[in-house]
């Protein structure tokens, strides 16, 4: 433990479980306290072995200030109870959470029959399960409860305490809390680690109020609250540190049913939980602080197999930190319900670099099986603004609205009063609001005093092409035009930036000070080997609509260099490529160090729509978008961030058929017979090199020479050599 933590002159146990930050290649443990605080406040001391950077503390609308008493102590005066993120030096590794429970005059008797108490201490009970009316469920401050919760069918039921559910010795990936066919039940002021797959799941349930609950979780789907199929539910003053989504609306259907072999339940009691699992309606989700290490802060979808889901509200909302670029708010609906009568209002974006800020859409997905389609309509966007300081390296992704069919629409959409760094936006262009296919009515509006975005168009083309050099390099020209395409002069600075990352040097930024209509281009020379690039407009404010380019750039079969550089700036060595006489022929010049290569080959058919062009390794971690082939052609995919989504979630992977894999020595040159790794041999080929060194082995993604992050599965970032006779 680092810190420890006093409340007045009481020293408050300091508790810890485990995260997953970016960029994902190991866990960091997680510091937090738990203590019961008086309406009146108090002074919070923090005391760290080490020293202690500028402090900050999240959600910025706490108004809280960290004064630093030394280099290693610092103190919060409190107010009110309420739970908080303490940070230090901008980082979000190694800060403390702070969660706090009301002094409560409520709490049951331990010792009465309708209550099942656990105090102080470590209670290693695996499975808990209650099918009981009437009964309180009371985790006693200090007590940690080993396992997992598990509801059905019950009446009249609460779970409260400011105690602790931890789910880490379970190896079931089960819902650590389930709320089942249940009616009027409560969740208050509990913590809950360390959930194998979703934290709290109230499905096919009504009239549930979750209060005051903290969770955290580092393990796949680890979801914060997923509502199902319910109606009637109260979330408020929850946080969140999840490593999926954390606020979640879904429904299943038939097709859904399961039965659990180790539950108690009846068919009886199954009988009757899909009973009411019908539509969905009446859900408030507020004054909540979400964290989102991974996947979607606020999401309505992908599974709403129901005739109707209606009646949503997110209000008073912090979302301190979602650092993948995933959507911070939106819908996207595959099935079969009319989805409509939806509110998002009072919502403050603070770190959210790449994201999306809103994404709506009508998507199939391997979610979607309803095998028909619904609609989204009437959602209304309020008040939402996006705090994170000019300057920021990554602004927001375009955020989009897209329907299915002239059927399966999304209409009726408006926002009002939308803040970006601290700029309002009266028009889709100004809120970088793409309205695509089948969105009908979409109406943005501001009616506050204050300073507007000038919203600039990014334009970017290759104004020379790319020809080889006698380094087997190629060098080519890239042109950036900027347009002022608002009603006002608007300034600032722009470049290009070019991914993957460490592909090329940083660009120089072009300054700008443009009257409406008025434009400025710039051109960048630029050097890359083979392989596939995106070529973007990048702005340091909100003002610039950043376009882009995809770059392709073929090998050549007499031969060309290429080396190995990735996210992290590791330079293993160089490989040089060629095919002569049906044979890949590759001579490796790396360091000593280097332990092998693996070579992945694939024949190259025509690209489909909807299959992947473009992803780096930045893209799981928000710093740059996914491409895919869309219906008018290239289109950014904001709803690939990473491997699971292009391969798994939405099957956009290229059909390029089998990839075959040949593992070769990193220190002398490999003839490779192309008809043992490709059934064309004279054909197109498609080809991936992977390098194993010392530390590689740590790295969320391979060291790839062509950027590709999962190279045995999925060949879109594969160098692409022309067939026999180009």
């Amino acid at each position: 433990m680092n810190y420890r933590v006093y409340f007045g002159e009481k020293e408050i146990p300091v508790q810890l479980t485990t995260v997953n930050p970016r960029p994902y290649n190991h866990t960091e443990p997680q510091e937090f306290v738990q203590l019961v605080c008086p309406d009146c406040g108090g002074r919070l001391r923090v005391e760290s072995e080490r020293p202690l950077a500028e402090p900050v503390i999240r959600p910025l609308s706490s108004g809280l200030k960290a004064e630093r008493v030394s280099e290693n102590c610092v103190t919060v005066d409190i107010k009110e109870p309420r739970s908080f993120s303490l940070e230090f030096g901008g980082e979000i590794i190694g800060n403390l959470l702070v969660f706090m429970v009301p002094e409560r005059d409520d709490l049951p008797d331990p010792a009465s029959r309708d209550v099942i108490y656990y105090g102080r201490g470590e209670h290693d009970v695996g499975m808990l399960y209650l099918s009981r009316d009437n009964v309180t469920v009371f985790l006693d401050e200090g007590a940690v409860f080993r396992g997992k919760m598990h509801l059905m069918g019950c009446r009249n039921v609460r779970i409260i305490g400011a105690g602790r559910i931890d789910d880490e010795r379970s190896s079931k990936r089960d819902i650590t809390l389930d709320i089942s066919g249940c009616e009027n039940v409560e969740v208050r002021d509990i913590v809950i680690t360390n959930p194998t797959t979703w934290t709290i799941r109230p499905f096919a349930s009504e009239h549930v109020h979750i209060n005051n609950v903290k969770l955290i979780g580092c393990r796949g789907n680890s979801d914060g609250v997923d509502v199902v199929n319910s109606r009637h539910v109260l979330v408020e003053n929850l946080f969140t540190r999840t490593w999926d989504d954390s606020l979640v609306v879904k429904a299943f259907g038939e097709s859904d049913r399961r039965k659990d072999p180790e539950a108690p339940w009846t068919d009886e009691q199954y009988e009757k939980l899909w009973a009411m699992a019908g539509n969905v309606s009446d859900l408030t989700f507020r004054h909540c602080t979400l964290w989102n290490d991974f996947a979607r802060p606020m999401e309505i979808g992908v599974e709403l197999r129901t005739a109707e889901v209606k009646d949503i509200l997110f209000e008073d909302i912090d979302m301190i930190h979602s650092t993948t670029g995933y959507p911070v708010m939106g819908c996207h609906h595959g099935d079969r319900a009319d989805v409509h009568d939806i509110v998002f209002s009072d919502i403050r974006v603070e770190d959210a670099p790449g994201a999306q800020l809103f994404d709506f859409r009508m998507t199939d997905s391997v979610w979607s099986t309803d095998g028909r389609k619904g609609r989204i309509r009437n959602v209304t966007l309020r008040d939402v603004e996006l705090l994170a300081p000019k300057g920021r390296a990554f602004m927001p992704s375009m955020s989009r609205l897209e329907g299915w069919s002239e059927e399966n629409d999304i209409s009726d959409f408006r926002f009002e009063n939308i803040k970006i760094m601290g700029r309002y936006a009266d028009t889709p262009e100004a809120l970088g609001l793409s309205v695509r296919d089948h969105a009908k009515n979409v109406t943005v509006v501001c009616d506050k005093d204050g300073p507007r975005v000038r919203p600039v168009r990014g334009d970017v083309g290759i104004s020379s092409p790319f020809v080889f050099g006698v380094d087997g390099r190629l060098t080519g020209t890239i042109r950036l035009t900027l347009t002022n395409i608002g009603g006002e002069r608007s300034d600032g600075e722009a470049r290009i930036s070019v991914s993957p990352k460490n592909s090329a040097p940083d660009t120089e930024p072009l300054s700008y000070d443009l009257a409406p209509g008025e434009s400025l281009s710039r051109e960048y020379e630029l050097t890359l080997q083979p392989g596939r690039y995106l070529v973007s407009a990048v702005g340091l404010t909100p003002e610039l609509i950043g376009g882009w380019l995809l770059l392709t750039l073929e090998g050549r079969r007499e031969g060309f260099g290429a080396s190995f550089k990735n996210y992290y700036g590791d330079e293993p060595g160089d490989v040089f490529i060629s095919v002569e006489d049906g044979m890949l022929n590759v001579r490796p010049n790396l360091k000593d160090c280097c332990k092998g290569l693996t070579v992945y080959a694939a024949n190259t058919p025509p690209t489909e729509p909807n299959e992947v062009l473009f992803t780096a390794e930045e893209t799981d971690f928000g710093e740059c978008g996914a491409i895919i082939e869309g219906p008018h052609g290239p289109e950014q995919a904001p709803q690939l961030r990473c491997p699971a989504e292009i391969t798994y979630v939405f099957k956009n992977e290229p059909k390029t058929g089998p990839i075959s894999k040949t593992d070769i020595p990193a220190d002398k040159p490999s003839l490779i017979p192309l008809k043992d790794i490709v059934s064309d041999p004279a054909g197109p080929l498609m080809i991936e090199i992977t390098v194993r060194y010392p530390g590689s082995e740590k790295r969320r993604y391979p060291c790839a020479l062509f950027r590709s992050v999962i190279p045995e599965s999925c060949a879109h970032m594969f160098v692409r050599i022309p067939g026999e006779g180009r």
